[in-house]
């Protein structure tokens, strides 16, 4: 048996019957308005006529698929709203199978899409519940927060995600995600918020007994002055800071020359 195309028309009313010229119902209409949506027919109507004939030859020729002018049964379906994810249950379709007749093979999105981190308990220790983390799915980039953390049967820890301000990770988006099955997506978790302003040496940050930060700055005459600072990020040995600006000279104390007394003489660096 030849594979028979499945698409998808926005409608209420399931297509029962092989629709070909001279074919009218409510059915007809629901493919006329598909069509006349799609741009191939002018008008709506209750009779499958030559133009309607004329529509979906051109409509299957865009599609690549035989120009019969007739629509047969199992080539469309109706969906309450597009766009939509469909899933086709291959344990009932699978090659070689027999049908007979009303079961449920074509499956639609229902409901709000759960998106949910699952770790193992060692690898949930890394993830602060102020992490982020970036999905990617379809062309579409959805940016989620961990709204609740549970631990699994396995002990697995499950995290359960929302989007920054509440509600489906998925937004309005949620029609192309198939809440019918499970589907891994791939994800990135932002363990340490991205920090940006001036770059400087750790090396050049002092802290004294308050906890308090600073650096010292050097003018052009030489002359060196404390200023406070404050850290938004480090790595590597180097940290984003703020109190400083872009062409500022800060006093590195580390892996520096000895001056005669034996006492490191600061290298003056610029922040990045």
């Amino acid at each position: 048996m030849a594979r028979v195309p499945v698409r998808a028309v926005q409608g209420s009313l399931p297509f029962y019957r092989e629709l070909s010229y001279r074919a009218t119902g409510e059915d007809v209409s629901q493919l006329r308005a598909a069509l006349v949506k799609l741009g191939y027919l002018k008008d709506k109507g209750r009779v499958f006529d030559l133009a309607t004939r004329t529509a979906v030859k051109a409509w299957q020729k865009d599609l690549g698929i035989p120009q019969t002018g007739t629509v047969r049964l199992g080539e469309l379906v109706a969906v309450p709203k597009l766009k939509v994810a469909l899933l086709l249950d291959e344990t009932v379709i699978a090659k070689g199978g027999v049908l007979a007749g009303g079961e449920k093979i074509v499956y639609g999105a229902s409901g709000e899409p759960t998106f949910t981190l699952v770790l193992s308990e060692q690898q949930a220790r890394l993830v602060p519940g102020s992490a982020t983390v970036a999905i990617e799915f379809d062309g579409k980039h959805w940016d989620a927060v961990i709204a609740v953390t549970e631990t699994g049967e396995n002990n697995d820890v499950r995290m359960q995600l929302a989007a920054p301000g509440g509600g489906a990770v998925c937004g309005a988006d949620c029609d192309l995600v198939s809440t019918g099955s499970k589907l891994s997506i791939l994800s990135r978790v932002a363990i340490v918020p991205p920090a940006t302003g001036p770059a400087v040496p750790v090396a050049s940050i002092t802290t004294d007994a308050d906890g308090a930060t600073s650096v010292v700055v050097v003018d052009e005459t030489g002359a060196r002055a404390p200023r406070p600072v404050t850290i938004l990020g480090s790595q590597d040995g180097v940290a984003v800071v703020d109190g400083v600006e872009p062409g500022d000279r800060v006093q590195v104390l580390a892996a520096a020359p000895k001056d005669g007394d034996g006492t490191p003489e600061p290298t003056p660096e610029t922040p990045k």
